[in-house]
């Protein structure tokens, strides 16, 4: 079992494009991996499971102070932990074959 957990700190917008609201706005990026091996685990040969899941979160910029339609920011998203990735693979045939199963989003 590998569990990696990746945060990006991104995107202090600097106080001179807020400068007349005196501050400063900020957005980040938590991405978490999970990777179990279920022939490590249970000794069921080829399975694996591959979940990842993301946490945007910090003010919106594009949305809150630029008003545009095409955001400033790859992390311009609101705040909450979606499902990212999700999928399982079966090997077959002392693993020449994979067959993998697969849920995705990209938004």
């Amino acid at each position: 079992m590998e569990l990696i957990l990746t945060y990006i700190i991104s995107e202090p917008w600097p106080i001179i494009l807020l400068e007349e609201l005196n501050r400063t706005v900020f957005e980040g990026l938590t991405f978490a991996t999970l990777d179990i091996d279920f022939e490590k685990l249970l000794d069921f040969k080829g399975g694996t499971l591959h979940v990842s899941m993301i946490y945007p979160h910090g003010e919106r910029f594009s949305n809150d102070y630029v008003g545009d339609i095409n955001v400033v920011s790859l992390i311009d998203l609101r705040n909450s932990i979606r499902l990212w990735e999700l999928w399982y693979e079966q090997k077959f045939w002392e693993k020449k074959i994979a067959l993998r199963f697969v849920w995705s989003t990209f938004q």
